[in-house]
């Protein structure tokens, strides 16, 4: 087990080696202070830095699967910008006792689990099908590539799903949630929600709002997919329908009261087919003041 801790790093620097693959790189180049870490079979490394005015980098790779990071009381007293890179993590990584104003972790090509804290931070999944829990914070959470479970869990918390089948809840607070592409699962949990749709609608392309309220949320369709809805902001009157089909050439966005499906219908009765873009429950009490353009 590898144990380095710096004090007011910026400026400081710090070598070890070894002839194995294991040891300490630790490396101060304006403007950060960055350290590297590389771990064979068995190894365990604890990372403290208290009070940087720079930026401090951590970074960490593995050569073999199975061990765990602890990023332990990290601590920025002047406005540090904190930056994680973990690649290849197979089990988990934790994040304690964390004062920053910023926060930004980076897990990278493998299938990570990371927890988060109660500050604001910004967690990027990268490739692989990763688990995030944000924990408090209004914290923004990107799944990148894979099928990636985000988890907003308490704070006002922006979920973007990124590309293959992902699985976002927002947990408490107000939550904006983005699936991406591929069909995803969204839940919004407790106060007001904004489920945004900004990939093209098709077949493979369907996301599911497992709890949508018409009287708390909000559907956001982005202009530059949804390109026949008229201009910014709630939807018009004239642009909503209940019912299984267009009934006019004026209708785009229409709710199927009996099934729960979605519909973008971008010339109404014209010759275009109407698609499925998104899955709600039945029977709800959908109205055109639940849509926002953008």
């Amino acid at each position: 087990m590898a144990i380095f801790q710096a004090f007011n790093a910026a400026g400081v620097g710090f070598n070890m080696s070894s002839t194995s693959p294991s040891g300490w790189s630790f490396v101060s180049a304006n403007p950060y202070v960055d350290t590297v870490n590389i771990y064979d079979d068995g190894d365990l490394a604890v990372f403290d830095v208290y009070g940087s005015s720079l930026v401090d980098r951590y970074s960490a790779w593995y050569w073999s699967n199975g061990y765990d990071v602890i990023i332990d009381d990290l601590l920025y007293e002047n406005n540090g910008y904190a930056v994680l890179s973990i690649q290849n993590l197979n089990l988990y990584t934790t994040v304690d006792d964390l004062s920053a104003y910023d926060w930004y972790v980076a897990l990278n090509r493998g299938h990570d689990t990371f927890y988060g804290n109660d500050y604001r931070d910004v967690i990027r999944g990268g490739y692989g099908n990763d688990i995030v829990y944000s924990y408090g914070g209004a914290d923004i959470t990107l799944g990148d590539a894979g099928s990636d479970k985000l988890y907003g869990m308490n704070g006002d918390d922006d979920l973007y799903g990124g590309t293959g089948r992902d699985y976002l809840s927002g947990g408490y607070g107000s939550d904006y949630l983005s699936g991406g592409l591929d069909s995803d699962a969204l839940v919004g949990g407790g106060g007001r929600d904004y489920f945004v749709f900004d990939a093209t609608p098709s077949r493979t392309n369907i996301d599911t709002i497992t709890d949508f309220s018409p009287v708390y949320d909000t559907i956001m369709l982005d202009n530059r997919i949804f390109t026949r809805l008229g201009p910014d902001g709630w939807l018009s009157s004239a642009a909503f329908r209940t019912g299984s089909a267009a009934a006019d050439s004026s209708d785009r966005i229409v709710y199927n009261k009996g099934t729960g499906a979605l519909l973008y219908d971008p010339d109404g009765l014209g010759g275009a087919a109407a698609v499925k873009f998104a899955q709600v429950k039945a029977g709800l009490a959908v109205t055109k003041a639940d849509f926002y353009v953008l």
